[in-house]
């Protein structure tokens, strides 16, 4: 592996990284405007459309110009990002003492 294709593989990571970030953002905003939305049903489809539809862009993008190693760093970023994402959007995250489906319950309360 020569320095180059490392450094493709490190813009890679950061790539997915940045689109696992504006993929859950744009779930996030979603989920907390649809309650309030005129039409929710289209906000959600549309939101749903658009980042399905931005994500397949960039990692079809990322095979066709890259080599796998692009691919599995690609993947890689966006995956971290997803599993910080969702280690801070946790309700637990606080030291909050309810764990468990009645947690859930308390907090959706």
């Amino acid at each position: 592996m020569t320095g180059f294709e490392m450094w493709k593989a490190v813009l890679a990571f950061g790539v997915g990284a940045g689109l696992g970030g504006v993929f859950l953002g744009g779930l996030w905003w979603t989920v907390r405007c649809v309650p309030s939305a005129r039409h929710p049903a289209w906000l959600a489809i549309g939101s749903f459309v658009a980042r399905i539809g931005a994500a397949a862009l960039v990692f079809v993008w990322i095979v066709r110009t890259g080599h796998w190693l692009d691919v599995v760093s690609c993947l890689a970023g966006f995956g971290l990002v997803r599993v910080v994402w969702t280690w801070w959007a946790s309700p637990n995250r606080m030291g909050s003492e309810s764990t468990g489906e009645a947690g859930h319950r308390e907090h959706l309360a």
